[in-house]
């Protein structure tokens, strides 16, 4: 009987082993969405995530929407489903796993890619945003009579939804490099 509860155990913490590093990059492009909110105005208002059960931005949840549509797209799904496949000759049933050292250093590293990967997909739109602000304390100083905080937060939207409109082709594009290099991770995970 502990034989079998050891093997079970051993099996659903490779499952979730695999599923974190997935989850870790679908919270970097929750992170994008965040970033984006915060710099658009928009960190006030959340909605309720009904995966998590807690509040997401606005911009979070379409990002992640479309992170999801892309994954489904490229049929990361199956790809998902083979590495699974893939850990059972990896780590065949009922045979004990020993964790190494590497193992946590490589989820400490793809935890540190939910940064990386939220500051690579907000990083066009938070610079253009910081530019946007620039340009419009330079007007507050020069034309003091205008009051730029009533003309400000509808310029950083309307620029926020334009820049975001141009560069969803570059974001999906973002997206498969990085959910490629998901699986390459998930495959160095299993070695």
């Amino acid at each position: 009987m502990p034989v079998y509860v050891l093997t079970i155990l051993t099996e659903v913490l490779t499952g979730i082993a695999l599923a974190l590093v997935i989850q870790f990059f679908f919270a970097g492009v929750q992170l994008a969405g965040q970033l984006i909110d915060t710099q658009m105005g928009f960190g006030i208002m959340n909605v309720v995530d009904p995966l998590i059960g807690t509040q997401a931005p606005i911009l979070g949840n379409f990002k992640f929407i479309l992170a999801i549509l892309v994954f489904l797209q490229i049929d990361g799904h199956h790809y998902f489903i083979k590495a699974l496949f893939d850990s059972y000759e990896t780590i065949p049933i009922g045979q004990c796993v020993f964790l190494s050292p590497h193992f946590i250093e490589s989820y400490l590293h793809y935890f540190g890619e939910i940064f990386i990967v939220g500051c690579k997909l907000s990083m066009p739109i938070v610079g253009t945003l910081l530019v946007t602000d620039f340009v419009m304390g330079i007007m507050a100083r020069t034309v003091p009579q205008m009051n730029i905080f009533m003309v400000g937060m509808p310029i950083k939207i309307l620029i926020g939804f334009l820049v975001l409109l141009v560069i969803i082709p570059i974001y999906i594009y973002l997206l498969n490099v990085s959910l490629e290099n998901v699986f390459k991770q998930i495959y160095n995970l299993l070695r």
